[in-house]
């Protein structure tokens, strides 16, 4: 169990090191994919629980635009809190923060493939596309990415790669089917780096 632990965390470090050097985020999100049924294994063993909720934290962080993979990752965590037999005040905390983010998630991914835009909510300040928590969307995502990504091999990646980026993320997606409306559209009068 513990290699299995030690391969989980060393994989979702490298899907930390892509998004942090703003890599393809496919190579995240399938990385997340690859670890989740040892997690689940993990969970239902509940084998070192507290550092499964750390880990679920971290995945977390190296999912975009995927919210049926957050959901699932979310579930996961919500589990092994579940399952801790004497949790701590900041996991208890944590259980509640997960729960209500489950929610969240749910209705905002049954709102938006119903096709109730008005009804699906940005999670942050931020205003963000409702087609982003469709099943089309995030059935073409990873392959939008990898089009948009292999058009700018030679971006540089850091400040105002957003400007370059979007725009080649609407083309491949609009060539996938999907029109998405880029941060900048959805957010008139915010200034982005």
């Amino acid at each position: 169990m513990e290699e299995l632990l030690l391969h989980i965390d060393s994989r979702v470090r490298e899907a930390t090191r892509v998004m942090q050097e703003m890599e393809d985020g496919s190579v995240a999100a399938a990385i997340v994919r690859e670890v989740l049924p040892d997690y689940q294994r993990l969970v239902e063993a509940r084998y070192h629980l507290s550092e499964l909720n750390d880990l679920a934290y971290r995945m977390k962080l190296c999912i975009e635009m995927r919210p049926r993979l957050l959901l699932q990752v979310r579930r996961l965590q919500y589990e092994a809190l579940q399952a801790m037999t004497e949790p701590s005040a900041r996991e208890q905390a944590i259980k509640a923060e997960v729960a209500h983010e489950i929610a969240f998630l749910e209705a905002n991914i049954q709102a938006a493939d119903e096709g109730r835009w008005n009804d699906v909510q940005s999670p942050g300040m931020l205003q963000h596309d409702p087609v982003e928590w469709t099943s089309a969307f995030e059935n073409v995502i990873d392959e939008a990415e990898r089009r948009a990504n292999a058009q700018l091999t030679d971006v540089p990646r850091g400040m105002g790669f957003c400007f370059a980026y979007w725009p080649a993320l609407r083309s491949a997606l609009h060539q996938l089917g999907i029109e998405w409306r880029t941060p900048s559209e959805m957010n008139p009068g915010v200034i982005f780096d």
